[in-house]
Parts: structure tokens; C-alpha cells; sequence
């Protein structure tokens, strides 16, 4: 007699569930199995198919980050190429921008975590632009340049560079924050802030967690700034208030530094540059 085929079966579900498990474990292993999140081998994964679930990650990450792999470069590139499209320093960066560009600021942060900015060579140690401040409001002032990059302020000094310059010589570490603009676009203007800088210890650190409610790294400094020197044209000027800021440094290469405010955790992120600019400058004022 002739044998029937045998009728299409569908698939149970728990069949079709056990295959996909193993296909999604097979292809993430490779990426996630340092870091324990996965089990990769195959007594472990006949474990899961007789229904052991998942162990829980270790530790949480901010959503869209993932888990950082020091085996792997950071995006830095990828973060700059972001950066650029944005305007006036990221001020006119939009919200769907800014999204993608914490991220990897994230993700070089992780990939610098547990070193120290102030003894990593001369890295720190150079003048840089600010490229990118992670402000969402800027309408009254900004975190880089104050009221002379807020909305009114930009309309009447319109920003030709902004800077900021860390030195170290015979007295220590110095901060020299250089803004330099065109004052209704006919006078040329600078305005340098001239501050020392010191490493803020553990104790100190642990005092303004405490105070300010988030966690300060091993690389914050406190600048203590003097009053500005304010110069448009032939007009040489030492106005306003004095300040004390703590910046923390979470990532440092030869090229790029990301730091955040102390208390408001505000990203700056700089590129070096050729040369210091405004320590010459606040020195002759």
C-alpha cells in the first residue's frame, strides 16, 4: 500500500518560544556573556528550556545605553559628528538630538570609569573649545558664558569663540574661561575668567553628595574664579561678582573632554585646540 504524507502539524507555541530563545541566545552571547547577562552554554540553555528563567542584570543602565564594553572603542567620533549639527554650541539643539547625543556621552563615560582626569599625562592639561553644553533652557543665561549666551545675549555679543583653557605651572592649576564676541557686530569684545583649581577630596566630595543629591567622580575639581575682566575695544573692565564652580571630568582622550557641573550635572563637552588664548589675555588686563 501506498503511504500517506503525513498532514502539516502546526508548531506549538512553547516549541516555536524555545526555538527563538536559543536563536536570540546564540546571537547575543558574543556581546553580552562578559558581562553575565546571558548564559551561553549548552547545559544552561537546556536549563532555560525546561523553564529556568533569566537571571537578572548585575546593574542597571540608563535606557538606550546597554551595558559599556571596555573592549570597545567609544563613540567619539560618532559624538562629534552628532555634535556638529547642532547650533550655537548645542543651544539649538533639538530635544530628538540631545536624546541621541546623551547616550554616547554615556558610553564614553563607561568606557572611562575608574580613571583619574588629573594624573592621565597632560590630557587634561590643555586649552580646548566648548562644543556642546547640554543646557535644554538657555533663555536667561547659559552654563557657558552666563547671561552673555542667553537669548538677549547673544543678539547683542554675538559669540566669536568660547573657551576654557586648563594650565598647570609653578602655582598649580589654573581655569581661564575665555568668551570673546562682536558687540552689535561693530566692537570686538573679550570677557576672561581667570580661576585656581583643586582637586576636591573624598570627604569633601562625599559632603556635597549629601547636599547636592549625586555622585561626584574621583576627577572634580573646584575653580575658584576673581571677578571678570571684561574688554570692548580700547575699554578694559574688572566687573562682577567672583564664583566658586566644581566641575567633575568623566572622560578624557587627546582630543575630546566631557565634564558635568558639580551640582547640576550639566554636560561640557570640549575639543582641544591649538593654543591658550585667554591666559595671555587676563594676565595683560
Amino acid at each position: 500500500c501506498r503511504c500517506r504524507p503525513r498532514p502539516n502539524r502546526p508548531r506549538s507555541t512553547s516549541t516555536t518560544a524555545c526555538r527563538l530563545l536559543i536563536s536570540s541566545c546564540v546571537l547575543t552571547s558574543s556581546c553580552v556573556s562578559a558581562a553575565g547577562s546571558l548564559p551561553t552554554s549548552v547545559s544552561t540553555l537546556l536549563g532555560l528550556l525546561g523553564g529556568a528563567r533569566l537571571p537578572a542584570p548585575a546593574i542597571a543602565f540608563p535606557a538606550g545605553l546597554g551595558r559599556p564594553n571596555p573592549t570597545r572603542s567609544p563613540p567619539v567620533d560618532e559624538l562629534l559628528a552628532l555634535i556638529s549639527t547642532t547650533g550655537e554650541r548645542g543651544i539649538d539643539a533639538d530635544a530628538v538630538t540631545r536624546a541621541r547625543i546623551e547616550p554616547l556621552m554615556r558610553a564614553c563615560e563607561a568606557f572611562y570609569a575608574g580613571s583619574d582626569p588629573l594624573t592621565d599625562g597632560d590630557r587634561l592639561y590643555q586649552p580646548c573649545d566648548v562644543i556642546y553644553v547640554g543646557q535644554t533652557d538657555s533663555k536667561a543665561a547659559n552654563a557657558a558664558g552666563g547671561q552673555f549666551r542667553g537669548a538677549l545675549g547673544r543678539r547683542v555679543f554675538q559669540t566669536k569663540t568660547l573657551r576654557q583653557d586648563i594650565v598647570r605651572g609653578e602655582k598649580g592649576v589654573a581655569a581661564v574661561n575665555h568668551l570673546s564676541f562682536r558687540l552689535l557686530g561693530l566692537f570686538n569684545g573679550d570677557v576672561v575668567l581667570f580661576g585656581s583649581c583643586q582637586r576636591e577630596g573624598a570627604e569633601s566630595r562625599e559632603a556635597l553628595r549629601k547636599e547636592w543629591g549625586r555622585e561626584l567622580g574621583v576627577g572634580t575639581v573646584r575653580a575658584d574664579f576673581d571677578s571678570p575682566h571684561i574688554r570692548i575695544g580700547p575699554l578694559h573692565l574688572r566687573i562682577g561678582p567672583s564664583s566658586t564652580v566644581r566641575l567633575d571630568t568623566t572622560y578624557l582622550d587627546d582630543t575630546v573632554r566631557i565634564s558635568r557641573g558639580g551640582k547640576s550635572g550639566t554636560a561640557f563637552v570640549f575639543r582641544r585646540v591649538g593654543s591658550a588664548t585667554g591666559l595671555p589675555l587676563a594676565a595683560g588686563l
